[in-house]
């Protein structure tokens, strides 16, 4: 299955013994929780896509290792074409969903794993370059969702790993044996980690030598014993769950569904282990996930923002105008030095309204139907500046899915 579709993601999900808490109560089921349900949306928006013939080339690429069609979002950087199709295909989600479609990170983490691996291989002589090539080519077998975790709580900013007071407060090996290791620890802010697959476990900063316990970099599956979410609360989320007008994006998530990840003593098998006490690449690692991490938010907040600007604008009907000489006013169609400008914005404008309407179109059959039915009918039908003074009002802009 190189492939799946969003029911399929949604089913695999149900297979996985995840141990999960939102508001601080034990969850039974991360799919049917209705707090995670619209990130669970968000994501199956990016296997759905995938199966769409317009979409193919930007959603699917061809692995390097087996030579078969997988999803991008699974798939190793080769080329400079590869970096532009991962940034059309953030810029066709962020307008399909208006927000954050969670895969980001797993991918980045993935390519900075796949150098880093094969850059201690060439410096130490480890074998962690083939033993990761074998893991990606079951992640794009099975087209898993990834959670990339590297953000640990610190504790004491001004010290170091080994020097603080408690260890736990950076992801660290508690156990080496012979088939693995044992870590314990926590990550923070790991976007859409309650509803993945597998967590890529990854040195969050700069190491010194004697600070080898704490460079660990290892895939761990989201049910493994151990393993403990505590999902994140948003500003809005009991708002959403009201019901009303302010309950902002119906259909999918208001950004990435991110959790605390706790890993009490849990267990990793020598071949999900990729780096283990090697000090002198962590940095290099983290550089290279940052740098392919900023570059994405050219895509998702560009595809974002045509939502945003269509949303906000699609009631406007007042032209722009300036001041002209003598107290009159003339609208920017008769300057010809301005026409170039207005028709710019025009465009914008309606590949914005373009993406709001595919982000307000709701199927029947999506887990938040029922609240987006109820949001569509209490929109306001005065236009966006009508309340205040031309600018768009806070309560208007949520009411439109921002």
């Amino acid at each position: 299955m190189a492939l799946k579709t969003p029911e399929q993601y949604v089913d695999s999900l149900r297979q996985l013994n995840i141990c999960a808490y939102v508001g601080g109560e034990r969850v039974a089921s991360v799919v049917d929780h209705p707090a995670i349900a619209p990130h669970i949306n968000t994501v199956a928006k990016t296997y759905e896509l995938a199966h769409q013939a317009e979409h193919r080339e930007v959603m699917t690429a061809i692995s390097h290792l087996s030579g078969e069609r997988v999803h991008r979002y699974t798939h190793i950087f080769q080329n400079t074409d590869d970096l532009v199709k991962k940034i059309q295909m953030l810029r066709l989600l962020g307008q399909t969903t208006g927000t954050c479609f969670q895969r980001c990170v797993g991918l980045d983490a993935l390519n900075a794993l796949y150098a880093t691996s094969f850059e201690i291989d060439q410096g130490e002589g480890t074998g962690y370059h083939k033993r990761f090539c074998d893991y990606l080519l079951r992640v794009q077998r099975d087209d898993l969702m990834l959670a990339g975790a590297m953000t640990d709580p610190k504790g004491h900013r001004a010290k170091k790993p080994s020097e603080q007071a408690d260890p736990d407060q950076f992801v660290h090996v508690v156990e080496r044996r012979p088939d693995g290791v044992v870590i314990r620890g926590a990550k923070l802010h790991n976007t859409g980690g309650i509803n993945s697959h597998e967590i890529l476990v990854l040195p969050g900063t700069g190491l010194a030598a004697g600070e080898k316990d704490y460079a660990i970099a290892c895939a761990v599956p989201a049910g493994a014993p151990g393993v403990i979410f505590i999902f994140g609360r948003q500003s809005n989320d009991t708002r959403k769950l009201e019901g009303g007008c302010d309950i902002g994006n119906p259909r999918f998530g208001v950004v990435g569904g991110e959790a605390m990840v706790v890993f009490e003593n849990v267990f990793v098998p020598n071949e999900h282990i990729f780096m283990n006490g090697e000090t002198k690449y962590c940095a290099g690692l983290v550089t290279y996930f940052a740098t392919w991490h900023r570059a994405n938010y050219g895509g998702c907040k560009g595809g974002n923002a045509d939502v945003l600007i269509g949303a906000t604008a699609k009631d406007d009907p007042h032209p722009r105008h300036r001041p002209q000489r003598g107290g009159a006013r003339q609208t920017d169609r008769d300057d010809p030095h301005e026409r170039d400008d207005l028709c710019l914005g025009n465009r914008r404008r309606r590949h914005g309204l373009q993406a709001a309407v595919r982000l307000i179109h709701v199927r029947s059959d999506d887990v938040q139907h029922g609240q987006a039915e109820h949001h569509a009918q209490c929109l306001p039908d005065q236009p966006p500046g009508a309340r205040s003074g031309g600018r768009v009002s806070r309560h208007h802009a949520r009411s439109e899915g921002a």
